[in-house]
């Protein structure tokens, strides 16, 4: 069988996921009984690069998407020399105790793009200045440098005697009001997304008493036109088998497939299985106007 045309996905193991099969292993269909399925249209909003997750569970929800989370998107706000807490608009994935956010959680930003750009506030009656761009914090402490060139540390103060975070919102709030249309600006390298690109993914009122859901994403070049799914229950070695179905078309590509990487990502809803099942990915290739393999594809 054809393996060349896409990159094999690296396996991700979470919850029961037994990946110790060939990567795309031709499966027996006939000898298993079909599970009917829906397919998601709100979805976790996970970094889907390498994906392949089963969540049984609300507590297996809240794991994934932490684990999982994309990155934040780079958002700024001009200040009006007036506002002193600004807020971002997504929350940002808490490592602290009680998954409260920290710090280490987000980057903050005053001023343009610039490693010298100096944030001046007045901290118990002196004036200081501080990198902004971003703030560095270490030991929960940020440097004092000279406001002028070649800006030398001088010294290190506290970070929240210059600015504090909510721990549950993220909302920053600095002890002076930025400077009239200087920019703040924040970043995180995870957030937990309501809504993201149009699109609802927000499903804690999931009912994972009766359903379960299970996701996968495959990577390809431009040979790969997408990806199909069906289920089939083993009851003999007490697995459900989730089949990932590789659409491959050749036609038209006389010049071999286009470089470039595509990604299709599948979540599916189903009944829940007994405790004592496991789910098993395997995979297969479907050549698309080149073999009528008479797999029934939902």
């Amino acid at each position: 069988m054809l393996r060349y045309f896409y990159l094999l996905p690296l396996m991700i193991l979470f919850f029961s996921c037994d990946n110790s099969e060939s990567p795309i292993p031709l499966v027996n269909t006939a000898a298993l009984e079909p599970v009917a399925f829906d397919t998601l249209t709100s979805t976790p909003c996970l970094e889907t690069w390498q994906m392949q997750l089963v969540v049984r569970d609300s507590t297996d929800y809240e794991n994934v998407r932490r684990k999982y989370a994309p990155q934040g998107d780079f958002v700024s706000f001009v200040a009006d020399g007036n506002q002193s807490t600004f807020t971002p608009p997504y929350k940002p994935v808490g490592t602290g105790s009680g998954n409260t956010i920290t710090p280490d959680d987000m980057s903050i930003y005053i001023g343009e793009y610039d490693a010298n750009t100096i944030y001046q506030t007045i901290i118990d009656g002196e004036r200081v200045g501080v990198p902004s761009y971003p703030f560095t914090i270490e030991s929960n402490q940020v440097p004092i440098v000279d406001t002028l060139p070649p800006f030398s540390i001088i010294n290190r103060i506290f970070y929240y005697k210059i600015f504090k975070i909510d721990s549950l919102t993220g909302a920053v709030t600095f002890t002076t009001p930025p400077p009239l249309n200087s920019r703040v600006s924040f970043y995180a390298p995870k957030v937990i997304f309501k809504e993201r690109f149009g699109g609802n993914c927000n499903i804690e009122n999931f009912d994972f008493e009766n359903f379960m859901m299970i996701g996968k994403s495959i990577h390809g070049n431009g040979c790969l036109k997408g990806m199909a799914v069906n289920l089939y229950v083993d009851h003999e070695r007490k697995q459900l088998i989730h089949l990932t179905h590789y659409m491959v078309d050749f036609n038209g590509q006389r010049n071999g497939c286009t470089e470039q990487i595509l990604t299709f990502t599948k979540w599916i809803k189903c009944n829940q299985i007994p405790a004592d099942y496991s789910v098993v990915f395997k995979e297969d290739t479907v050549y698309v106007n080149n073999t009528a393999l008479g797999i029934r594809i939902n």
